[in-house]
């Protein structure tokens, strides 16, 4: 493989382990997302990435009573050679991908967003995303550790309607929703969060 093809890869497989972390993935969406738009690989060379690379190395992390949380670091040798072979796992996928897979489908529909705008503004809507979905992914009655109305007031000077960005970002977010987490509550928590603003 050509060095260059490992340099486009090494950004994506450190973004992409973030959604492996034994703790809240799901804000990690648009940072993926923002990776992929950069790299200029196309939608299905992501994904290729993400499942025949990353996947197979990554997935053993959700396995563990306690696991990894701050920082997953994925061996290179290993990635490396499994960068572009295509090999998947279709079992391990069966059975393990339900962990990851609506958080990869989101951040593969953000790359496919950005990559419609001008690249100057694919981190301040990725920063957006990012903000809207902490609110909507934290608890609605908690509030965030984050001030998330000074992180949006940001990014509006930057350009971005953040409640444009939401009717966006919302039908993105539900699926990523676990079982007993009710939707309406929390989109009611980021619709006052932009009425903040």
């Amino acid at each position: 493989m050509e060095r260059i093809d490992l340099d486009v890869r090494r950004p994506l497989w450190q973004a992409m382990s973030e959604l492996f972390l034994d703790t809240e993935t799901r804000w990690a969406v648009p940072l993926v997302a923002l990776a992929g738009a950069k790299s200029g690989l196309p939608l299905e060379g992501l994904d290729e990435v993400f499942w025949c690379e990353v996947f197979p190395l990554a997935v053993a992390n959700l396995h563990q009573v306690v696991g990894e949380w701050a920082a997953l670091t994925l061996p290179d040798a290993e990635l490396e050679a499994r960068a572009g072979k295509g090999w998947r796992r279709p079992v391990a996928e069966l059975t393990s991908g339900w962990m990851v897979r609506d958080q990869w489908a989101a951040a593969l529909r953000c790359t496919a967003r950005l990559r419609q705008e001008p690249p100057a503004s694919w981190r301040p809507l990725a920063r957006a995303w990012y903000a809207l979905g902490r609110r909507f992914f934290e608890a609605p009655h908690e509030s965030p550790l984050t001030d998330l109305a000074q992180e949006l007031a940001d990014v509006r000077r930057e350009g971005v309607d953040p409640a444009a960005e939401w009717r966006f970002f919302e039908p993105v977010a539900r699926p990523m929703l676990l079982g007993g987490e009710p939707a309406t509550p929390r989109a009611e928590a980021v619709l006052e969060l932009l009425a903040r603003g």
